[in-house]
């Protein structure tokens, strides 16, 4: 189409954008062939009015590519793997999400370019890309083998990877050669099992770098609230976020005890500044525990999100649990670093207080 011509002439362009969406649905493995020869072939460009002779050569400056739902499959990724494996390529961020024809297939595609040592992308999306057990495990088999790969980012969510796939993740996390720092598997059924995996990798490998994870909607209980615990507990886990948003049956109160306990750790205090409980099964007693967290002086937590958590259905239990967030957060004022809290009507822990929002009670408290 004229919209990917257009695209093609931007990527050959000395000057063009550093950032690139190709929004054609129809690209396809014909189209992403030539997207993947134009960034080979565009390496020694004369720079216009640049008194240097005709071999000088300019680098595009095309950082980031993204082609999103563009009906690409296994072919047309082998092609991309070939272009991001050149000396030529100048990419950093690759986004093919949304492209079900990828599956297993492209992702041993990928797996060979990791292996490569010459792939230099340091960001890799392909969520909706009906990734299955085999594709994941051949990625993180060569992440964890290929000592000169450079990727430090991966979203693979909305795929099939179940528990089966996600033990070749706490594996590859664990070898020296891994780079991941951030790692989305949202909406990927990995449960329980798959989830310890990934924690126990950060709490047992001082070779693990993970720092952000995302398991929404993986269907985690209290044990895998327990396996977060036990990393959190850890000297060598180095997570700030983690997102454990909407999931069913969810921690519940048991597996918030597990995080909160972990949280006031005295020997290796946790790292964490983030944390996601939204939706999951957490009553009165669990929201209680994490608030306990927050008036420790070794707590980093910054945000809090507890929307949709049983608790705020009643409203002494809504009351109950501000009240424990309220005086935790009063007693170290300004040394709180707490910044934001969801699901949590703070005014009501205030006695004689009126509706505030949050931010206007931690104003007052911490002066932010």
């Amino acid at each position: 189409s004229s919209d990917l011509e257009a695209a093609l002439d931007l990527i050959k362009t000395p000057h063009g954008p550093e950032r690139l969406r190709v929004a054609v649905r129809a690209v396809g493995d014909a189209g992403a062939k030539k997207i993947a020869n134009m960034l080979q072939r565009h390496r020694h460009l004369p720079i216009e009015g640049d008194d240097a002779d005709d071999t000088t050569i300019a680098r595009p400056v095309l950082r980031v590519l993204e082609l999103w739902a563009t009906s690409i499959e296994a072919a047309g990724a082998e092609d991309l793997v070939a272009a991001l494996t050149s000396d030529t390529c100048t990419l950093d961020k690759l986004d093919l999400n949304w492209n079900p024809g990828i599956g297993d297939p492209g992702c041993a595609h990928f797996a060979t370019g990791l292996r490569s040592g010459t792939m230099r992308l340091r960001s890799l999306s392909l969520a909706g890309c009906d990734i299955g057990d085999a594709g994941c495990e051949a990625i993180f088999t060569a992440l964890g083998s290929a000592s000169a790969n450079q990727l430090s980012e991966l979203v693979l969510s909305g795929n099939r990877i179940t528990g089966d796939g996600a033990v070749a993740i706490g594996a590859a996390l664990s070898s020296p050669a891994n780079c991941l720092a951030k790692l989305d598997l949202k909406v990927n059924p990995i449960g329980d099992a798959g989830a310890r995996g990934i924690f126990i990798a950060c709490r047992d490998s001082e070779h693990c770098k993970l720092v952000w994870l995302d398991l929404e909607q993986t269907g985690l209980g209290p044990e895998a609230a327990t396996s977060l615990g036990a990393a959190l507990r850890s000297g060598n886990c180095r997570l700030t976020y983690v997102s454990l948003n909407h999931n069913d049956p969810g921690v519940g109160d048991a597996g918030c005890k597990k995080i909160g306990a972990a949280l006031k750790t005295d020997r290796h205090p946790s790292t964490l500044v983030e944390l996601n409980l939204c939706r999951n099964g957490i009553g009165p007693r669990g929201a209680v525990a994490i608030s306990e967290a927050v008036g420790l002086e070794t707590s980093r937590l910054q945000r809090i999100w507890l929307l949709g958590n049983p608790f705020a259905d009643t409203p002494q239990s809504a009351q109950m649990v501000a009240s424990g967030f309220y005086g935790e957060i009063k007693l170290r004022k300004k040394h709180s670093p707490l910044r934001e809290i969801a699901g949590v009507e703070l005014w009501l822990g205030m006695i004689g207080g009126e509706s505030l929002s949050n931010r206007d009670v931690l104003l007052v408290l911490c002066g932010k």
